[in-house]
């Protein structure tokens, strides 16, 4: 790397942050209420979520947490519960109280929807939370932002080098049971300009024309592979 003066792609990631993004994308406004991904969307998205990381208590969070990882009608209900009671909050002011209301009809709009989907039968929760990816051995995993962290630097690549990827190497900490997970990952952003209409990202490229390869190396066997820790 220093010997071909490439620059380092460092992301920092906020792990409440995070949290308060995939409440947002999947319990206030989830795909399946068919809103359309536009700069609008994401202005709102982003909007919510900074409201989430400065108002949302942890009982929000963990909340959140708890319908992940023991998925069902009781944890979903009470997800959107504590959120309408943080939103309905009196103690807000200024633009916070605009914000507070349109959560508000957000968690009802959801709600609603979900009423519907359950009384239809199957697993209508499964559509309010993040989709678990599959290790190994078929072991559920909610991921960290390692994910998202992974593929943000790999778009950043794309951009940099003017989505000439091919013969590039990207060497991960090994870990068994996230390889085909991020394996996916990779696949997946590297198909995305192939199934949906990207946002603009003034610092990263979704649309790749070539791709790099992937490998796994034990980090205390390899100096400079940072060994990571990705799940809940």
């Amino acid at each position: 790397m220093l010997d071909q003066r490439a620059p380092l792609f460092i992301e920092v990631v906020d792990k409440r942050f995070f949290i308060c993004t995939s409440i947002t994308s999947f319990q206030l406004l989830p795909a399946c209420l068919g809103y359309t991904e536009s700069v609008k969307l994401h202005f709102i998205k982003n909007t919510v979520a900074d409201f989430l990381y400065f108002h949302a208590s942890e009982r929000v969070l963990d909340t959140f947490v708890a319908s992940c990882l023991a998925p069902g009608d009781g944890t979903l209900r009470a997800s959107f519960a504590v959120l309408r009671d943080m939103a309905t909050d009196r103690g807000y002011t200024g633009s916070a109280v605009q914000i507070a209301e349109g959560i508000v009809h957000m968690v009802q709009e959801a709600e609603a929807e979900y009423g519907e989907q359950r009384d239809n039968g199957g697993e209508a929760w499964s559509r309010f939370l993040p989709p678990p990816d599959l290790n190994k051995h078929a072991k559920q995993v909610w991921m960290l932002p390692n994910l998202t962290s992974f593929t943000s630097i790999y778009a950043r690549m794309n951009r940099y080098y003017s989505r000439r990827l091919t013969g590039i190497r990207l060497v991960h900490d090994q870990q068994l049971e996230v390889e085909n997970i991020l394996r996916q990952g990779k696949m997946t952003a590297e198909n995305l300009s192939h199934t949906v209409d990207l946002p603009y990202t003034p610092q990263s490229d979704y649309r790749f024309e070539e791709e790099a390869s992937i490998e796994f190396a034990q980090s205390h066997e390899a100096i400079g592979v940072q060994p990571t820790s990705p799940r809940i």
